[in-house]
């Protein structure tokens, strides 16, 4: 289930907390992977008139906004229960109140919305609430209906249909395992496409970019919020600023010039509580070579241990 918080006694993910770290390289055993996520909360419940975090260094979802989350909902077509398709009005950053979707005020107009992990949804009538959740049954379904076709075609290799307990007791080469993965994807894809990624391009599709603009800090904002709250080692932080700088070269080009860009969209989006003093300085330090002193300590200490049993790369 993961973390959350609540609006009113409802659980939403859209008020995400920052995560950053590192784990060994599945590949080259000297090396390691940066793990930038968010997690959906910190357990906190929201009451009417409560401020919410509407803005952080990584996301802004302005002052009036709606929260739906349609992938909770079960039902049987015929029978629709109004009183489960819940909306979370937010207006002037605090929580106003939850309300069945076909009982929004009218004086409210139904402007951004997004969904329960913080993704805007193309939602612009009060009927568009309730057709996205039958499309996201539908999809999932088609999609279900979808794999089992395309594992069945004749084409498909037999190595493709077998169980994981069957695959086991054949001894499979590296080659034929490799071939089972890339049947399998290429089934889950073709049936995702066909199924889960209409249903994308339904309702994600046509506002990402205003989706793109919320969360354009998204990289830069989580690493520094990352660093304000949680506690991270000194082995760890070399590492974090080294692999940082280079996703930031491959996603988004220029370090510097993707600097800049992230803080002027701080200062567009009235996000004050950003010191980049803090944020170069992290960077001046952790971007030279890591002393031996701090490689000898990792390699004795017990976060080596624990990241080996964890990923399971003994060096």
């Amino acid at each position: 289930m993961g973390l959350y918080d609540y609006l009113g006694g409802e659980q939403v993910k859209c008020f995400t907390r920052a995560s950053v770290g590192i784990k060994p390289n599945d590949f080259d055993s000297d090396s390691f992977d940066l793990i930038l996520s968010v997690v959906g909360g910190d357990l906190k419940g929201y009451s009417r008139g409560s401020a919410v975090p509407y803005k952080t260094p990584f996301y802004n979802y302005g002052k009036d906004f709606m929260v739906f989350d349609y992938r909770t909902f079960n039902y049987n077509e015929s029978i629709i229960d109004d009183s489960d398709l819940m909306v979370h009005i937010i207006r002037n950053g605090r929580y106003f109140r939850s309300v069945p979707y076909n009982k929004v005020p009218s004086r409210y107009k139904i402007g951004l919305v997004i969904d329960n992990y913080g993704m805007v949804i193309d939602i612009k009538t009060k009927q568009d609430f309730i057709d996205i959740v039958y499309d996201w049954h539908k999809s999932h379904i088609l999609y279900a209906e979808l794999k089992e076709k395309y594992r069945n075609l004749k084409e498909i290799p037999d190595i493709l249909r077998m169980s994981m307990q069957e695959i086991k007791e054949k001894n499979f080469t590296s080659d034929e395992l490799n071939r089972l993965l890339e049947g399998n994807n290429m089934c889950m894809n073709m049936a995702h496409e066909e199924s889960l990624g209409v249903f994308h391009n339904t309702w994600y599709a046509s506002v990402k970019n205003i989706d793109d603009a919320i969360n354009k800090g998204w990289r830069f904002g989580v690493l520094y919020s990352s660093l304000e709250r949680q506690t991270i080692s000194e082995f760890d932080k070399y590492w974090i600023a080294r692999l940082f700088v280079k996703e930031i070269e491959d996603k988004e080009g220029d370090f510097n010039t993707a600097l800049d860009n992230y803080f002027d969209w701080c200062s567009k989006n009235n996000i004050d509580e950003i010191d980049r003093d803090k944020l170069e300085t992290f960077f001046s330090i952790y971007l030279k070579d890591i002393p031996r002193s701090i490689i000898q300590a990792y390699e004795t200490s017990s976060d080596k241990a624990l990241r080996d049993k964890i990923y399971g790369n003994i060096r």
